[in-house]
This record gives C-alpha cells, sequence and structure tokens, in this order.
C-alpha cells in the first residue's frame, strides 16, 4: 500500500485526523501495531470468515449478546469525491435492499467524502464502498458480555450463538469492533462487540 500523496496536501494540527483520512481515500483500515507503531492494512472483507465461535448455552461462556442499533453515522449512501485540482470524478455505493435501504423506509441518508488522493472513479468508488461498509457494520451491533478470551483481538471475524438450543436460537456472523477485557475474574465478565454484516 504505497501511493504518493500530491504536494498541495496539508493538515492543521491534527495529525491522526491526516492519517484517518489517507486510510478513507486508499481505502485501508488505519490501526496499531504490538509495537505502538500506526499500520495500514487493507479493508475487510464484506463477508466474514470466523475465526471464533461465541456461544451461550452449555460448554458456552456467552452471558448475553443484546442487539443494538442505531441510526447515529448509519449512512446507506455514500458519495466519494475527488478534490484534486482539474480532477473531476466521484463514486457511490448506496445499500439498495433490506431495512437500511435507500428505498427503504428511513429513505436516503448520505455521507460525502472528498480527498485530494482520489483521481479516478474506480478510487472514489473503492473508497465509497468502504465507507459504507465501515458505517454498516458499526449502525448494527452485538454487545457480547462473556467470559474474557485474550485470543479476540479488533477486526477478528466472530460468528455469535445466542438461545443455544432453543427454537429461537440466532447465529449472526460479524467483526469484532471493540472490547473490554477485565484484569481479573473479580472484576466481571468481558465485554465483546460485534459488528454484525
Amino acid at each position: 500500500m504505497d501511493r504518493a500523496c500530491p504536494r498541495s496536501m496539508e493538515w492543521g494540527e491534527d495529525r491522526i485526523g491526516a492519517l484517518y483520512e489517507i486510510a478513507d481515500a486508499w481505502p485501508a483500515r488505519l490501526r496499531e501495531d504490538e509495537w505502538g507503531q500506526v499500520v495500514l492494512l487493507p479493508p475487510l472483507s464484506g463477508v466474514p470468515v470466523p475465526v471464533l465461535s461465541l456461544s451461550d448455552g452449555v460448554g458456552g461462556t456467552v452471558v448475553s449478546a443484546p442487539d443494538a442499533d442505531s441510526r447515529a453515522g448509519g449512512w446507506n449512501r455514500v458519495v466519494a469525491r475527488s478534490s484534486r485540482d482539474g480532477v473531476d470524478v466521484q463514486g457511490l455505493a448506496e445499500v439498495s435492499s433490506g431495512v437500511r435501504s435507500v428505498y427503504g423506509p428511513y429513505g436516503a441518508v448520505t455521507r460525502f467524502f472528498s480527498s485530494p488522493l482520489l483521481s479516478s472513479r474506480l478510487q472514489c468508488e473503492a473508497a465509497a464502498a468502504s465507507l459504507l461498509a465501515e458505517s454498516s457494520r458499526r449502525s448494527r451491533v452485538l454487545e457480547v458480555s462473556m467470559a474474557p478470551d485474550p485470543r479476540l483481538d479488533l477486526d477478528d471475524a466472530v460468528e455469535v450463538f445466542t438461545d443455544r438450543g432453543t427454537a429461537w436460537e440466532s447465529r449472526y456472523w460479524g467483526y469484532v469492533v471493540g472490547y473490554d477485557m477485565p484484569l481479573t475474574v473479580v472484576d466481571g465478565a468481558g465485554r465483546v462487540n460485534v459488528g454484525v454484516v
């Protein structure tokens, strides 16, 4: 992931904000490695391949996994445009089916993104699709309360089973978007937020 930035690009004092803008335009994920260094990684796949199953019931460690969703920051249409001098291109990504569809009951909720790093229609479409996927993951989250599991990390693909062994059994796939692991058993259950795909 090595790409030149136009010399005309300037940012104020918000260095991390500048890095997030670059990651959004490429598209990429901005993360911290085990040494505390910032790394850029490829975007997550649209279909998670679970590396771990979280389950309640017999043999499981999940205490609860209530489903929460929010319209805050939950766009269903993203328009990405180039702000480079002399370049007039844009790309569009939108949810076209399901409850969150731009044609559904909530209508279109559009986010506009522009960057001088975008110079072609394909780059604009890739940035728009990545921003839309990230918005979708963060708009529907399972807040899993469970026994602490140090194997989990941000962006891990997981499957969550709830009401195991009942007629209401549910299965969700998603990515870990946040977690809180207590240091000792006395500190209580751990929390893993799974952005459902």
